[in-house]
């Protein structure tokens, strides 16, 4: 079966100039998802390489990728991007992943599926996720022990939003909001509007194991990034009345007054957010996640305009001088937990979902 209508043949050369035209971004998002189907579908297998890879099946690097593909086909009604979502659930047989059961990084396929499911009334593209969902929720997890690292909360909370949305099941909504509840007790630095990506990681003026390269907090970008996007995407499915909303609202701007300040003058963030000295080099993916939930927050009213839509033009710009004419998106850090140093040329397929995340948002707004 042929793969995707490759358009090679198209003389992308990126500028850094801000893209305004819908043909120009959708080219853009082709050769990124040309590149996907080209350098990383044909490598995904039902089994990992090595015990414990990150990189395979319906785990939450690929259904990073899949999640803005998602967006993307809901956007353009491109029935090639719907072909290559259907290619790839089915491969996975629409079941969360197989080797690590129990995990928010199970759930962000589920997200996926449960979209498709509804949009071509097959419900059985949807029956294995929920499975997952009730089951996830009948583990007697305590406090923040179920979403205990910040990643998670763009991971699974969306999914369990979406479920409550789309069955009228307040069960998953009010599991969902607990557990965020909990997790940001645990890992939100009021002070700073950042989240710590873990426990180990919480500043502790006496503990110099918690201390960044430079003496101060360790906030990393990519982990703040999937916060951001997690809480908008909350939000997205969240009703009108309901009272939690402003929990989250009220997240979201504290987010955002505090990634925005430690944007850099090239539009990008650096792995570690209040440490550019140590860590010089822009870094895509939580800049793509950043600039996501930026444009989000503007097109929704959520985030006053005159403040944060020349952060997020600058975060889109900065992005476009680092996607390649193959659709390669470069200066992804490595699958990882904390800010390291960075291989300009490296990309990885979050970073590639991330970008369509961004390209979509800006196309909305």
């Amino acid at each position: 079966m042929p793969l995707f209508r490759f358009f090679l043949w198209i003389p992308l050369v990126f500028s850094a100039a801000i893209a305004q035209g819908q043909t120009d971004i959708l080219l853009r998002c082709q050769a990124v998802v040309d590149f996907h189907v080209r350098e990383s579908f044909p490598k995904l297998t039902y089994e990992p390489p090595i015990p414990g890879a990150w990189t395979q099946n319906a785990y939450w690097n690929a259904a990073t990728f899949y999640t803005g593909l998602w967006d993307l086909y809901a956007y353009t009604g491109d029935s090639a991007y719907w072909a290559q979502l259907m290619r790839w659930g089915a491969r996975e047989d629409f079941v969360p992943l197989k080797y690590d059961p129990d995990i928010a990084n199970n759930h962000l396929a589920a997200y996926v599926w449960m979209q498709m499911a509804a949009h071509a009334d097959t419900p059985a593209l949807a029956a294995a996720s929920y499975a997952e969902l009730d089951s996830f929720m009948r583990i007697p997890y305590e406090g923040r022990t179920a979403w205990w690292w910040c990643d998670a909360l763009f991971m699974a909370p969306p999914t369990f939003a979406l479920a409550s949305a789309q069955t009228g099941d307040p069960r998953y909504l009010d599991f969902m909001h607990e557990k965020w509840q909990a997790a940001t007790e645990a890992l939100l630095d009021p002070a700073e509007g950042l989240y710590y990506r873990d426990a180990k990681y919480i500043y502790d003026p006496a503990d110099s194991t918690t201390h960044g390269k430079n003496g101060g907090k360790i906030f990393w970008s990519r982990g703040n990034g999937w916060v951001m996007a997690g809480i908008v995407r909350v939000l997205e499915h969240l009703p009108a009345g309901d009272p939690r909303r402003d929990y989250y609202l009220d997240l979201l701007r504290r987010m955002a007054a505090g990634v925005a300040r430690w944007q850099g003058s090239d539009g990008l963030w650096r792995v570690s957010l209040t440490d550019s000295a140590h860590y010089p080099l822009a870094e895509t993916s939580g800049t793509a996640l950043f600039c996501y939930a930026y444009l989000y927050g503007i097109r929704k009213g959520y985030l006053p305009e005159e403040i944060y839509r020349p952060v997020a033009e600058k975060a889109w710009a900065g992005l476009l001088t680092y996607l390649q004419a193959d659709g390669r998106l470069g200066h992804v850090q490595r699958v990882g937990h904390e800010p390291e140093q960075l291989d300009p040329e490296h990309t990885e397929d979050f970073g590639l979902g991330a970008f369509l995340l961004a390209a979509v948002e800006w196309m909305k707004r």
